[in-house]
C-alpha cells in the first residue's frame, strides 16, 4: 500500500540523522519539503480511501486531521527524541497547506456523479 509506505517514509525522513546532505542556501527551503511530503500524504490516502463507504468531504476532513496530527506528533518527536532537530510550528503549517492543496486537487479531479 503506497499511502502507508509514504507515511512511514515521512516519519523516517523527519526523525533520522541526515548527515552528508548538501546545504540549501535558501531560507526556509525545508517548508517546501514539508508541503510536498504532506501533499503526497493526503493525496495518496485520499486515493486509497476512494471507493470506501465514506463521503468525499468526510474523507477529506479525516485526511486533513490525520495530516495535522501526524505532522504535529513528528514535530514533538523531533523536539523530544532527536539531538539535531527541533519542533517548528511553521513546519506544521507547511504540512497542513500541503495536505489542503492535495485535497483541493483530489476533489477537483474527482468525477462528478450524474444525478
Amino acid at each position: 500500500m503506497l499511502a502507508l509506505g509514504w507515511t512511514v517514509a515521512i516519519g523516517v525522513a523527519c526523525l533520522v540523522q541526515l548527515s552528508g546532505l548538501p546545504h540549501v542556501p535558501v531560507e526556509n527551503a525545508d517548508k517546501g519539503v514539508h508541503f510536498i511530503m504532506h501533499f503526497g500524504f493526503a493525496f495518496l490516502w485520499l486515493m486509497h480511501l476512494q471507493g470506501s463507504s465514506f463521503k468525499p468531504l468526510s474523507m477529506v476532513m479525516m485526511v486533513l486531521i490525520a495530516s495535522l496530527v501526524y505532522g504535529s506528533v513528528i514535530e514533538w518527536a523531533q523536539q523530544e527524541f532527536t539531538a539535531n532537530r527541533m519542533a517548528d510550528a511553521r513546519d506544521v503549517l507547511a504540512n497542513s497547506l500541503g495536505a489542503l492543496a492535495a485535497s483541493v486537487v483530489w476533489l477537483a479531479g474527482k468525477p462528478k456523479k450524474n444525478k
